[in-house]
């Protein structure tokens, strides 16, 4: 029930559907479609869009799993995209370069991109009845013709890497091709991070005795349904006693709500 922005700046599902809802009483929308990439992007829409909203969401990943990142970059020594995102962006770049923005479907965007990006569950929550509309009412200007055309898509490029990961083999890889010392200790801190979170929240399940991911219906819907007040307190509640939340840990967040 959270996403992360640079900076570890936090948006709690509780804020996100309360906006949404004001945008609903509004009438500041018609039709809304909401395409999310995030880790556990689904927590954000799993069991809270109602048919009143009129929101079609589609997330890279399901409540509980990782998104996963592609295209390493030895010069930008970074990886480039997100996996998911880039493969529906690249479905729409196809349908502007073949005029098919009027004809291709929402439906038939989300099964391209669901064989596509193997790695994180996409999912979709809310009202399915317009996902045989056009890409061209939700994305850029109704007429093809004036939009500007986009190179081909880009290919995936070696290996693809879970998110909560992409920080360590970023420096691995610096590592590898630098061998300094200041390359090693960063490496190195880093590690001594992640050893600390799995040390801290390992301890927590142990305690609780939790039986992580048995909670899940099916890929994209939990069993347990999530209060998400209570866990915007918790999260707040557990920075306080076990300090800052970082690019790996914040894997642990989905152990709050059991």
């Amino acid at each position: 029930g959270i996403i992360c922005f640079p900076g570890f700046i936090e948006l709690h599902v509780a804020d996100l559907i309360s906006a949404l809802t004001t945008m609903t009483t509004k009438k500041m929308y018609n039709q809304l479609t909401f395409y999310l990439e995030a880790c556990e992007s689904g927590s954000m829409f799993d069991g809270k869009l109602t048919d009143d909203m009129n929101i079609y969401a589609v997330t890279a990943s399901n409540p509980t799993e990782s998104s996963w990142a592609c295209d390493y970059s030895s010069d930008y020594e970074a990886y480039l995209n997100d996996c998911w995102s880039r493969d529906f962006i690249n479905d729409t770049r196809w349908a502007i370069n073949n005029q098919a923005m009027s004809t291709r479907t929402m439906e038939e965007q989300y099964n391209w991109v669901k064989q596509q990006s193997t790695k994180s569950p996409e999912c979709r929550y809310g009202k399915m009845d317009f996902t045989d509309e056009t890409l061209d009412y939700f994305q850029g200007q109704r007429s093809s013709k004036k939009m500007k055309k986009f190179p081909a898509g880009m290919k995936t490029h070696g290996e693809r890497v879970e998110a909560h990961d992409v920080l360590l083999r970023t420096l691995e890889k610096k590592h590898e091709k630098y061998g300094t010392e200041t390359t090693y200790n960063e490496l190195d801190a880093h590690r001594r991070e992640r050893f600390e979170a799995d040390t801290i929240w390992g301890k927590f399940a142990e305690r609780l005795s939790l039986r992580l991911g048995e909670d899940m219906d099916d890929t994209c819907s939990r069993k347990i349904k999530v209060d998400s007040v209570c866990m915007k307190k918790a999260v707040n509640m557990a920075k306080s006693h076990c300090g800052s939340f970082n690019t790996y840990s914040t894997k642990y967040y989905k152990y709050l709500h059991y």
